[in-house]
């Protein structure tokens, strides 16, 4: 689960899939490209928690966003690919 934060209002949105540029959730209000908002998630259960800015960049119908991470961080960044290279290799995908 991710929470966004937009302004003083929180949602907690299900993320469908992440990359090291972005993530797709699952839309559960009205948010819209170009507006900005906080992302606050964890890749794995007990894992430290990533706080990360990140802009609207389209609607996905029926019902999902994807975002675009922005000032990425170097740590989070290797934190993100870490997470993505497991996945891949734990799915029988990794190179």
């Amino acid at each position: 689960m991710v929470t966004c934060r937009r302004g003083s209002d929180q949602s907690r949105l299900r993320s469908v899939n992440i990359s090291v540029s972005g993530m797709l959730l699952e839309l559960s209000s009205g948010l819209k490209p170009g507006e900005e908002v906080g992302l606050d998630f964890m890749l794995l259960p007990g894992s430290e928690n990533l706080s990360l800015r990140a802009g609207i960049v389209h609607n996905v119908p029926p019902d999902h966003i994807a975002v675009q991470f922005q000032d990425l961080n170097p740590q989070d960044q290797e934190t993100i690919q870490k997470y993505i290279s497991c996945s891949l290799k734990e799915q029988g995908l990794g190179l």
